[in-house]
């Protein structure tokens, strides 16, 4: 097995194999444009706050400068031009909340790759984690969620995010 190294020295633990649920975003035809809009800020507001109790367990346990990128996630959660495109594709294309949502975010996706720059790469990244986060809550699929491992562990994961 081949893998990265996150932290520094030699662990030793319970390997826990994370394996996040792929999730399928299809386009569907909504006719009440109002309930899929109230569907995306429920999610959006359990989201941020899912998130910030990430944030708060960080800085207790890691540090400011770590938590720091909570604090990111939720500014980008709060982003008033991601919530209007959002919302203003669902009523101009009568279509769910997941797929409007799946659109905006691949849109600013594309834009950040699209830059020569580590710093947009990563804020591509910070926005895929976001996008997976408030999906999952949409979609009501139940994660593991590795902030609540009281013993030590070892995770193995094709895709470790900061969530």
């Amino acid at each position: 097995m081949k893998g990265l190294g996150v932290s520094p020295g030699i662990g030793i633990g319970k390997v826990l194999i994370f394996n996040e649920t792929e999730m399928q975003v299809e386009r569907k035809k909504v006719l009440d444009t109002k309930l899929e809009i109230e569907r995306f800020n429920s999610a959006r507001s359990k989201a941020v706050l899912e998130i910030d109790r990430h944030r708060e367990l960080t800085l207790e346990r890691l540090g400011k400068s770590e938590a720091d990128i909570f604090s990111a996630h939720i500014m980008i959660l709060e982003d008033p031009e991601i919530i209007s495109a959002v919302t203003e594709r669902i009523k101009a294309e009568e279509v769910n909340a997941e797929y409007a949502f799946s659109e905006v975010v691949d849109h600013y996706i594309s834009i950040f790759n699209s830059v020569e720059d580590e710093y947009f790469k990563a804020k591509s990244d910070d926005l895929k984690d976001v996008f997976r986060t408030v999906l999952r809550i949409m979609m009501n699929i139940k994660s593991t969620d590795l902030m609540q491992i009281d013993e030590k562990s070892i995770i193995v994961s094709k895709e470790l995010t900061p969530s």
